[in-house]
């Protein structure tokens, strides 16, 4: 453009002097002549001033036009940004829908705090941070929050976690008993819990299905997927029946020969954990604000028997015959009548959230996020008595499970670990091992041969060894 403009003022200025500067000297005296450049030269005058405004012009849309351009990129970079919030904020939601219910970790002691904490947000009113005032108050609720992210595997409050997953060196004592024997690969996410029948296995995840597996195939037959959020617990009754509970507040009772849900309870709290009731008709659940509740296959619209027996989401449930065991984030292991969930007893022997129950020869198991494990040895005269691990883990123990022989205790823990405990031994380590790259969630045995282990990257099969032999 500038070279097109300069050449033209060129040539116009050439056929000026070469053309008419002759005739014009002609006819014009030399006063005319001078007047006659002088306003040649206010023309060219113009015409630079006209010329250096259009280039001015023509930098201004240049900019305007980079600016554009950068624009655009932002836009696109926001985007994506926009889309990795949206999957954060969709994972972090249910944490943050609990919210009110957390704040029950907050010291048990500081019953005025506690009960000021506690409220829930529709109680108290007002933003949240006003209700953060009370520096206890607020560490219980910071507990509760990054206890259950890091639950979810969503990372940990303070600190970005790595979505990279590195896969940790396998570790073995001599003489390992856990050996792995195969893989159940189909989920899309963290494995919470494994069930067994004699014909299949059960899974659920976060990415809220439930698997019904063919072990010896190591294929998944079915996929359940009617929930709307994560599936936390899975109840077998039988081969054809099974019950779920869903961070979406539902029950789900499921008939796995059509692949069917057949029955839906919608709750106001989301059921923590489940078990068989006194029947294979009946079943028990626990939920977040501490409530038990009793149903029945036969009337499902409500329970037929409710009781709170704790102040803490109910994590832990196990049928022992005519009396039901639960674990609280209160700290606390209650025994109630399986019949009505009336109490029988309450035993206080964890300085943190008891997290799973195990029974092995009659006497009740215990494992605890302040990393032990406890056995539970009542005696006539009201004492408890019996063995502990104080330190069975690097961290939180999750799970435990009994072998068939009740020879061996098989702990997993959020380290990532799974230990054999040997019961005869005065319950010294037997074998540990890691097979699992995140924390252990769940543990059942199929046909009593074979151990399913559940984590973050999948459900994993192992066998014990005895005598340099596998069994």
């Amino acid at each position: 453009f500038q070279q097109q403009l300069g050449s033209q003022s060129q040539r116009q200025l050439e056929v000026t002097e070469d053309q008419y500067y002759p005739e014009l000297n002609e006819v014009l005296d030399e006063s005319e002549q001078q007047q006659m450049w002088k306003a040649v030269g206010q023309m060219e005058k113009l015409k630079e001033q006209k010329y250096e405004s259009l280039l001015e012009r023509n930098d201004y849309l240049s900019r305007l036009v980079r600016e554009q351009s950068h624009i655009k990129v932002k836009y696109v970079e926001t985007s994506a940004l926009l889309e990795k919030t949206e999957k954060v904020l969709s994972e972090l939601l249910p944490v943050l829908q609990n919210l009110s219910q957390m704040t029950h970790v907050v010291d048990t002691n500081k019953k005025a705090t506690s009960k000021s904490s506690t409220m829930s947000l529709s109680e108290k009113g007002g933003s949240i941070f006003d209700r953060l005032s009370d520096a206890s108050a607020f560490t219980g609720m910071y507990k509760a929050i990054h206890d259950d992210m890091n639950e979810r595997g969503i990372g940990h409050l303070g600190g970005r976690q790595s979505e990279k997953k590195v896969k940790k060196p396998k570790r073995e004592v001599p003489n390992n008993l856990l050996e792995e024997a195969g893989e159940l690969k189909g989920h899309n996410s963290t494995v919470f819990n494994v069930v067994t029948t004699q014909s299949n296995a059960f899974t659920c995840s976060i990415d809220y299905t439930i698997k019904v597996w063919d072990v010896d195939t190591q294929k998944d037959n079915q996929t359940l997927n009617e929930h709307k959020g994560p599936v936390r617990t899975l109840l077998a009754i039988s081969n054809a029946v099974i019950v779920s509970t869903s961070e979406d507040k539902t029950i789900r009772v499921w008939d796995v020969r059509s692949n069917k849900c057949t029955r839906t309870i919608n709750l106001d709290q989301t059921a923590t954990s489940i078990c068989l009731g006194e029947n294979d008709k009946t079943f028990i659940t626990g939920h977040e604000d501490g409530l038990l509740c009793l149903w029945t296959l036969d009337s499902i619209d409500k329970p037929v028997s409710t009781s709170r027996r704790h102040t803490g989401s109910v994590l832990a449930l196990l049928n022992r015959g005519n009396h039901i065991a639960t674990g609280s984030r209160d700290r606390l292991i209650s025994l109630c009548n399986v019949s009505d969930l009336s109490l029988i007893r309450t035993l206080t022997h964890h300085h943190d959230t008891v997290t799973c129950l195990t029974e092995i020869d009659g006497n009740l198991i215990s494992g605890s996020r302040d990393r032990q494990i406890k056995q539970h040895i009542l005696e006539e005269n009201n004492k408890v008595s019996g063995n502990c691990i104080v330190s069975a883990h690097g961290d939180w123990v999750n799970v435990l499970c009994a072998s068939p022989d009740n020879k061996y205790l098989i702990s997993g823990s959020k380290d990532s670990t799974m230990k054999v405990w040997d019961l005869s031994n005065n319950w010294n380590l037997a074998s540990h091992v890691l097979t699992h790259d995140a924390a252990v969630h769940g543990m059942a045995w199929f046909r009593n041969s074979i151990l399913l282990s559940t984590s973050r990257d999948g459900c994993k099969m192992h066998k014990i060894k005895r005598d340099g032999t596998t069994s």
